[in-house]
């Protein structure tokens, strides 16, 4: 499933239902690749995405 990802138990935990507002993944190089993955499903789903969360991951998308 393309929502699921292997995590070890204590960041699955701190990152609970925190969207990349408040949680980003520990790896920064992994952080391009999360976010295109949490646009991916927004939209799949036709689900809302607020102007704070927009900005966040439009900030990682257009970062070198």
């Amino acid at each position: 499933m393309e929502n699921l990802l292997a995590t070890e138990d204590n960041t699955n935990q701190e990152k609970g239902c925190k969207s990349p507002v408040k949680w980003l993944p520990p790896n920064k190089d992994y952080w391009k690749k999360y976010a295109e993955k949490w646009l991916f499903i927004k939209n799949k789903y036709s689900l809302k995405i607020s102007q704070k969360e927009n900005d966040v991951l439009m900030k990682i998308l257009n970062s070198n």
